[in-house]
């Protein structure tokens, strides 16, 4: 019997969802049913299983503005719901919404929504809302512009910028750690000036790499953006400086001619009312 034979009887249809969280190399599959479902094939290709527990979503529309938005409620403590906890993590938390009706033979999964969770927020003692927002919905966005300024506008290591980030990477090993800052056993001034505004790389136990932001660096003491979650003492990292936006800092990089900003700005405004202009 197919799922469009489920969907369209009158009395056959038992129909649950099926959740599929992916944050790096990790997979969390849950469903809203009374009972643990294997169905559909996993990111290995064997038989996918799916843990029931607590799971809903407030449903999908089919126009107006909050089309591509989506709502989860599940319980908290899950895994996926302690990568928010502390702070939004450095990658993307995707989310795949299937359908499917118990005892269908043909094991048939429709994709229901895809997307990414955005924020997540308790909602009582036992529950959290996950916000998440479609790959159409991303499409809604506007586009960055160029600005005319003295500092640089582009970002460290990006397409425009073209400096290339494997070839200003500095391992070190932690030493101490507290919950938003970390010292290293090894110091030496990075050659294009501090680390600070760079931001760190990691390993995860998964063996996809996390990414933390250096707010500022003393030495070999570093305050991260967030929070140090991840990292172990005797760990390595690898440490990216980050730039000033300034042309001495970018000459430190040997990168001048792509420099994204105009250091010879005139400081008189055209729009002062002076007759020059």
């Amino acid at each position: 019997m197919t799922f469009t034979a489920f969907e369209t009887s009158n009395q056959n249809g038992r129909p649950v969802s099926l959740y599929e969280f992916q944050y790096g190399n990790t997979y969390w599959r849950y469903t809203s049913a009374d009972q643990e479902i294997t169905v559909g094939l996993n990111e290995v290709g064997t038989p996918a299983t799916w843990l029931p527990i607590a799971i809903s979503d407030g449903g999908f529309t089919q126009g107006g503005s909050e089309q591509n938005d989506l709502t989860v409620s599940c319980p908290l403590g899950l895994p996926v719901t302690t990568v928010f906890q502390v702070s939004q993590p450095s990658g993307k938390v995707w989310l795949k919404v299937r359908e499917y009706h118990i005892g269908d033979l043909d094991e048939e999964t429709p994709l229901r929504w895809i997307g990414n969770v955005i924020g997540a927020s308790p909602t009582d003692a036992a529950t959290v809302q996950l916000n998440c927002r479609s790959i159409v919905g991303t499409y809604d966005r506007n586009g960055l512009r160029l600005t005319w300024s003295r500092s640089c506008t582009l970002d460290l290591y990006g397409i425009s910028c073209r400096v290339l980030k494997a070839d200003h990477d500095y391992a070190r090993q932690i030493a101490t750690l507290t919950g938003n800052s970390l010292t290293c056993v090894t110091h030496a001034e990075p050659v294009e000036g501090s680390f600070s505004g760079g931001f760190l790389e990691f390993t995860r136990l998964d063996g996809s790499i996390e990414r933390k932001g250096i707010e500022t660096q003393t030495g070999n003491s570093f305050l991260i953006l967030g929070s140090t979650v991840g990292l172990q003492v005797g760990s390595m990292i690898i440490l990216y400086p980050g730039c000033a936006r300034d042309t001495a800092t970018c000459k430190l990089f040997n990168n001048l001619p792509n420099y994204g900003g105009f250091p010879h700005l005139p400081g008189k405004s055209p729009f002062d009312g002076s007759p020059v202009f």
